[in-house]
């Protein structure tokens, strides 16, 4: 029928049901449920569902490259279980000597160069090399990086005040303290025996200074015949021992001596205002030595810096723990 009015009549609405699918061709759910999930992480800029506590079991996980049974940066299989590559922030050992702005302890000094703008090298786009054009000319003679002895006779002199300036007879007290190096006194980089009594003992590290550091390492020296940390090196045992103040390191090292404890890490953002807490480092104590105390470590600083630059003022302060 024409409406009054003129016009075409209304298109009249199809209420038909739609003829179904057969049911081979119908989405089956088994398989249109987890395409729908990966759609949805892709679209989100996640590219893996890695369960990062999973990381470290010897097991390859969904979103692991690797595991190797650990979570240690340093080896090929890095702590986030992805293979080690250049230009990852770690340095793989044996294989790289820097990675990016982690150049680890290398400071222009001990690489037999002179100080330059910042002290500090730069690292090559191959990982394997320093870029030391930030340094200036080389010493001459060139100095050798000295090796650690096996042991010493135990000796519990007292000791300066680690941010004191020290007397040379400080030297051969057995505790390595800044201003002295294994070159010079190579007594205080011997490693005395211990026998871990059972009790342990935790120390922090904070810097002080007009600015709060992003790139810091410390050499923790410690009087070696009062405390010890079991193992050696990066093993896991020693990076179980140390723990880093938040924000939470981009990068970080840590590399047990013996005698000292090298503690390293580079922040996106600073550290809290000054004293900047940096990280704690908990020992054993040795059987038949004293209870330690601050005097049986030393904190000397291998870098302290921002994005401006070296922070000149920067001062490490060791505290005791409860």
């Amino acid at each position: 029928m024409i409406p009054a009015g003129g016009g075409s009549a209304p298109a009249r609405k199809d209420t038909r049901m739609p003829t179904p699918l057969p049911r081979s061709l119908r989405p089956s759910v088994t398989w249109a449920a987890p395409l729908l999930l990966a759609a949805l992480i892709a679209a989100c800029g996640g590219g893996s569902s890695q369960d990062l506590a999973l990381c470290g079991n010897g097991r390859i996980d969904p979103g692991e490259q690797c595991d190797d049974g650990n979570t240690i940066d340093t080896d090929a299989c890095t702590g986030v279980c992805r293979f080690a590559r250049c230009g990852d922030g770690a340095i793989e050992a044996g294989v790289e000597v820097c990675d990016g702005t982690n150049i680890g302890f290398a400071n222009c000094d001990n690489l037999g160069y002179a100080p330059g703008s910042n002290g500090f090298p730069g690292c090559a786009s191959t990982c394997d090399a320093f870029d030391l054009s930030r340094c200036g000319p080389a010493f001459t003679p060139t100095p050798v990086v000295p090796t650690m002895t096996a042991t010493r006779t135990p000796t519990n002199t007292p000791t300066a005040s680690p941010t004191a300036t020290l007397p040379p007879s400080s030297c051969g007290n057995g505790l390595l303290q800044p201003g002295e190096t294994c070159a010079a006194c190579p007594a205080d980089c011997e490693v005395a025996a211990c026998t871990p009594s059972g009790a342990t003992f935790t120390f922090a590290i904070a810097f002080a200074g007009s600015r709060a550091p992003t790139d810091a390492a410390v050499e923790l020296a410690y009087r070696s015949s009062v405390i010890s940390i079991p193992g050696s090196g990066n093993d896991v045992s020693v990076r179980q021992r140390v723990r880093f103040a938040p924000p939470p390191p981009t990068t970080f090292i840590v590399n047990d001596r013996d005698y000292a404890v090298d503690i390293g890490s580079v922040r996106a953002s600073g550290l809290p205002a000054a004293p900047s807490p940096f990280a704690t480092a908990r020992f054993d104590g040795c059987s038949d030595a004293p209870a330690p105390t601050v005097d049986d470590l030393s904190c000397i600083i291998v870098r302290c810096a921002d994005a401006s630059g070296t922070i000149g003022d920067c001062r490490c302060l060791v505290t005791a723990q409860p």
